[in-house]
């Protein structure tokens, strides 16, 4: 399978297999959890050397979407109900955190950032483009966190892997037909607005409100 539209440099290629990859995973559903990731079955079915292929892998387990195991080799990561739920309770208190920091010194370019992620989020949901919904999802927590400028705080997130666990979480929720868009969309606005307004205490309460309320409907689906 040639990889189509794009120079044969490094870096490149490295970006594109990566894209083939997630959308592998996210919206094809060609890998499932616990499936194996091969270099060199990929690097032939992409007609592209194993480097490129090595790189990708490596970019999706900072994101944790695979990981590895000695003498089993690379995998797409397996979450269970519980885990996935004691997820939710470490994001709370690490983006609550970050709230705090983030709005004693975030910038009014920041906020036009996370205003221009509403904004598309609104128009995705007008063509219930879930794979793009839940990029733009992840996109707007990581840009809380990341504002906080606490690079322990960045560190400690960017281990937990936590665009992949999002993805599980509200592909949980669609499979089972309690995903809304509009819904998805005005929890965020309520979210933007009080941190525009720079009101930290309702920013957390708001943070604190969008995912105990995921949390209810994860418990109410897997009955847990």
């Amino acid at each position: 399978m040639e990889l189509p539209g794009i120079k044969k440099d490094h870096k490149t290629l490295s970006e594109r297999v990566k894209n083939y990859l997630l959308d592998s995973i996210l919206n094809q559903q060609k890998y499932l959890p616990g499936d194996k990731i091969t270099e060199t079955k990929i690097a032939k079915e992409l007609q592209v050397s194993q480097a490129p292929v090595r790189e990708a892998i490596r970019d999706l387990k900072m994101m944790g979407f695979i990981e590895s195991e000695p003498y089993k080799g690379s995998h797409v990561k397996q979450v269970t109900a519980k885990e996935l739920l004691d997820l939710y309770d470490v994001r709370i208190n690490l983006e609550t955190l970050a709230v705090r920091r983030a709005l004693q010194r975030i910038t009014e370019k920041e906020i036009a950032y996370l205003k221009s992620l509403i904004d598309k989020m609104a128009k995705t949901s007008q063509k219930n483009d879930y794979v793009k919904q839940t990029e733009l999802d992840g996109r707007f927590h990581n840009s809380i966190i990341e504002f906080s400028d606490n690079i322990i705080l960045v560190k400690v997130w960017n281990n937990l892997g936590v665009e992949y666990w999002t993805w599980l979480g509200l592909k949980f929720l669609k499979d089972n037909h309690k995903f809304d868009f509009i819904d998805q969309v005005s929890r965020h606005q309520e979210i933007y607005s009080v941190i525009k307004d720079k009101d930290v205490e309702k920013a957390v309460l708001m943070v604190k409100k969008h995912f105990n309320e995921v949390k209810e409907m994860l418990i109410e689906i897997g009955d847990l």
